[in-house]
């Protein structure tokens, strides 16, 4: 065919991994997180949103299935945002997307696995 272009490989530019979640449980911790919101005047009731940078560090996931094998991901640095809108739908619960952002970290024992492992051999 002349003139036709074909793909043969595809090189990633850039290596990002998300887990995206919903919160359901509409409280002031998950609002905080949502709205990266301080305390406003120190009351943990009352919010002042936007005024937080995001919320970073490390995280290990349980991942329990019904079906299949459980396992566990250590991730060495990561930031939790919002996601999306909340929905404040009167008929259902309250939902809130979320975004697990893994970050690269190549420091310490995490040099050779910057972005964490998984372990399937802990859980049964």
């Amino acid at each position: 065919m002349k003139g036709a272009r074909r793909k043969d490989l595809t090189q990633p530019t850039t290596k990002a991994l998300n887990i995206n979640f919903v919160f359901d449980e509409v409280n002031a911790t998950n609002l905080k997180r949502f709205f990266l919101a301080s305390a406003l005047g120190g009351a943990a009731n009352r919010l002042a949103p936007m005024e937080k940078a995001l919320l970073q560090g490390s995280v290990s996931m349980l991942f329990s299935t019904d079906v299949g094998r459980d396992f566990v991901y250590s991730i060495p640095k990561a930031t939790i945002k919002p996601d999306g809108a909340l929905a404040m739908n009167t008929e259902e619960w309250w939902t809130g997307p979320m975004v697990l952002e893994v970050l690269y970290y190549a420091t310490g024992q995490y040099a050779s696995k910057p972005y964490g492992h998984l372990d399937t051999s802990a859980i049964a």
